[in-house]
C-alpha cells in the first residue's frame, strides 16, 4: 500500500487504475495541486475529482516540497502567491533540481491571480509550462492539463 494515499493530503478520485499503462490507458494521474486558499483547493478537488487522476495537496510551498520528495507526480498545479515559498520560489527550485526525487522537468501549470498585462510572459519565463488566471474556467483547466500530461486517466 503506497503511503501518500493514505496521507489526508492526497485523494484518491475514483480513477481504475487496472487499465494503466495499456494500449489507450494512459499511466499520467497524479497532479500535485499547491493552493493556500481552502475554496480553490476545493474547486480543483471538484474540476478533477472524477476524472480519474490522483490528486494530493499542499497548502504553502514548504509542505509541496515535502511532498515532491516523496512521490513523483505527473503535474503540479501551482498558485504564485503562497506562504512559506511562493510560486516562483517553488518553480526555480523544481527547475534546478534542488528538490531530491522531484523530476526537474516535472510540468507545472500555474494557476494564479496574476492577470495584469505581462504577467503570463513572467509566469512563462520563470520556467513554468502553463499559465491560467483565477477566476479558473474548468475547460481550460482539463484543455491544458490535457496539453501538458495528455488524456486523463480512464475513470471506473
Amino acid at each position: 500500500m503506497d503511503e501518500e494515499t493514505d496521507s489526508p493530503d492526497t485523494v484518491a478520485t475514483g480513477g481504475d487504475a487496472a487499465g494503466a499503462g495499456a494500449p489507450g490507458h494512459p499511466v499520467a494521474g497524479r497532479i500535485l495541486v499547491v493552493e493556500d486558499d481552502q475554496h480553490s483547493r476545493a474547486l480543483m478537488q471538484a474540476i478533477l475529482g472524477g476524472d480519474g487522476y490522483q490528486l494530493s495537496f499542499a497548502e504553502d510551498g514548504g509542505r509541496a516540497e515535502t511532498l515532491l520528495g516523496g512521490a513523483p507526480f505527473d503535474l503540479i498545479v501551482l498558485d504564485i502567491q503562497l506562504p512559506v515559498a511562493n510560486g516562483f520560489h517553488l518553480a526555480s527550485r523544481i527547475r534546478a533540481g534542488e528538490i531530491a526525487g522531484c523530476r526537474a522537468d516535472v510540468p507545472i501549470l500555474a494557476v494564479t491571480a496574476f492577470a495584469m498585462r505581462g504577467d503570463r510572459e513572467r509566469v512563462l519565463d520563470a520556467g513554468i509550462d502553463g499559465y491560467l488566471s483565477k477566476p479558473i474556467d474548468i475547460v481550460e483547466v482539463r484543455s491544458e492539463i490535457r496539453r501538458l500530461i495528455g488524456p486523463r486517466p480512464v475513470s471506473g
